[in-house]
């Protein structure tokens, strides 16, 4: 894997305090076609009674298609809930292909929605594959906590337990309007996994396969930054949108997860920079390489032909001051991605203030933001962002559970800024306009 370490401002003014942003690039390496490395991938399918007809059938279907693809040495698993989970496919390796398709296709409908035991059982079932292989779990649902353990904080730390204690991540699959974006959201974060937003069943087959392509091509694993202020800086926050937890030892460590062949990352952090002042006769204190901002350690598991390396590297970030304004320096391809994570931010904020009916708020908050990036004097840079930004003013303007669900899966994705996302969304619209469905009510 290769990384790249940018700030928006190469260089700032000595002598007054800055905002500046870091954008960590990371690159992953080219995997080979020919796999070498086996995987366990389970599926957790909702088949309570709102999924009968079309949507229980596309999922079936996803998941034939899944397991089709599947190598013989691949292990798969698939556990459907509803009042309560049941295994439909114990965990095994995908050898009698014939037997598991017709498993899956005497699925039917029933009951109620029990979420945390569908997924609770796929948990059990994945972790019986040998504790070298990759592990995966993608929970597909269409409704809400409403049997077992409905407790959202709780649910959140069981699915979190299993990628800290069984190494088992969870992507999250939500179908219609009627399923709690905000539960799949954090479910997804807690366990290293992304969220998808489904309007419809039809994107079941591509969801699947893209969760499927995650592991066929996976080239770097577990990848966390650890990060420590040092003196020039004096306030750290993270823009992008991972778990982060404080170090007994000073710094924080942000768990950014597992990269795909050939995929692009960008992990943004904002800084405070403390004055940088001059010397005595005028010029800048900072050395040719820039007084020092932060430590950054990367630490990640590299999968090649010849195996799995546990690899790190430390870098140093530094930042220059000059005298005069003409002289600063800004990085444009760094302030288009601070300002895609930017929105992203500002639309996660803001989607709690208009479910608050708060409209002035939310408008407050937008008309803020606009004005911070037209700071940068960079308007090819922010031009998409703001375009992204005026699809959920219109429609906050209009507020609707579709639109509700299509923000929130955009927030989430623009603050990972990802090839991986931009390979499955392609040109879709980000958010659904509000002349295209009925207002909630």
């Amino acid at each position: 894997m290769k990384t790249d370490c940018h700030l928006d401002y190469e260089t700032v003014l000595s002598g007054r305090a800055e905002a500046v942003h870091l954008a960590l690039v990371f690159r992953a390496e080219k995997q080979a076609s020919a796999r070498q490395t086996p995987f366990a991938f389970g599926l957790v399918i909702d088949n309570s009674g709102s999924m009968a007809g079309k949507p229980l059938e596309y999922a079936k279907s996803a998941a034939a298609m899944v397991l089709k693809n599947l190598r013989e040495d691949d292990r798969f698993g698939l556990v459907v809930f509803s009042d309560s989970a049941r295994t439909v496919i114990p965990l095994q390796v995908a050898t009698d292909k014939a037997r598991l398709q017709a498993a899956i296709a005497d699925i039917r409908d029933e009951g109620s929605t029990n979420l945390t035991a569908g997924w609770m059982l796929g948990r059990d079932e994945v972790a019986k594959a040998p504790a070298d292989v990759p592990r995966k779990l993608l929970l597909l649902t269409d409704g809400h906590l409403n049997q077992g353990i409905i407790e959202p904080a709780q649910v959140r730390q069981i699915v979190g337990s299993g990628l800290e204690k069984e190494r088992i991540r969870t992507s999250c699959l939500g179908f219609g309007d009627g399923y709690n974006e905000d539960l799949l959201d954090q479910l997804a974060k807690a366990a290293s996994g992304a969220m998808h937003d489904a309007a419809s069943p039809e994107k079941f087959p591509g969801i699947f396969r893209q969760e499927l392509e995650s592991l066929l091509a996976l080239s770097a694993q577990n990848l966390r930054v650890r990060v420590r202020k040092l003196h020039y800086c004096s306030g750290l926050a993270l823009l992008s949108d991972y778990p982060i937890v404080a170090l007994p030892e000073g710094g924080v460590e942000i768990m950014v997860g597992d990269l795909v062949s050939e995929e692009q990352r960008v992990l943004v952090l904002a800084l405070e920079v403390l004055p940088i002042p001059p010397l005595a006769d005028g010029t800048p204190a900072a050395s040719i390489e820039g007084e020092a901002l932060l430590d950054v350690e990367l630490a990640y598991d590299e999968i090649t032909e010849a195996g799995i390396t546990s690899r790190t590297e430390q870098r140093t970030i530094r930042l220059s001051a000059v005298q005069n304004a003409a002289d600063v320096r800004i990085n444009e391809q760094v302030v288009e991605w601070v300002a895609a994570q930017e929105v992203g931010r500002a639309i996660a904020e803001a989607i709690a203030e208009r479910d608050r009916g708060d409209v002035d708020a939310v408008r407050r908050r937008l008309k803020e933001l606009r004005e911070r990036l037209a700071r940068y004097g960079c308007a090819d840079s922010i031009k998409k962002a703001l375009e992204n930004l005026a699809e959920f003013e219109a429609a906050s303007e209009q507020w609707g559970s579709r639109a509700r669900k299509m923000s929130r899966s955009f927030s989430t994705r623009s603050r990972k800024t990802s090839s991986y996302y931009e390979s499955q969304f392609g040109d879709e619209p980000p958010i659904k306009k509000p002349e295209d469905e009925d207002p909630a009510t």
